[in-house]
């Protein structure tokens, strides 16, 4: 039988809102993983260090550093959840 644990990890504001989880009931399942997943790739910066290693020959003094990074955040958080 699975013990129910109670945790609450602290999550960075989302659009000025803070974010609570809360794992209190070992049978529950819900989408809060991928909040949980928002996090991790923000702290190891996923997205900046895939952003390094890819060059837009098309124009690329026209994208930056941190737009490639908040273009490829949605996509790293969709594999992941394919995974």
């Amino acid at each position: 039988m699975m013990q129910s644990t109670s945790a609450s990890p602290a999550l960075s504001p989302l659009k000025g809102k803070s974010v609570l989880l809360n794992f209190d009931r070992a049978e529950v399942s819900s989408d809060a993983g991928l909040s949980l997943l928002r996090e991790i790739e923000r702290g190891a910066d996923l997205a900046g260090l895939v952003a390094k290693c890819l060059t837009d020959l098309r124009e690329p003094g026209k994208l930056t550093s941190s737009t490639r990074q908040c273009r490829l955040r949605p996509w790293i958080r969709l594999f992941a959840c394919l995974i």
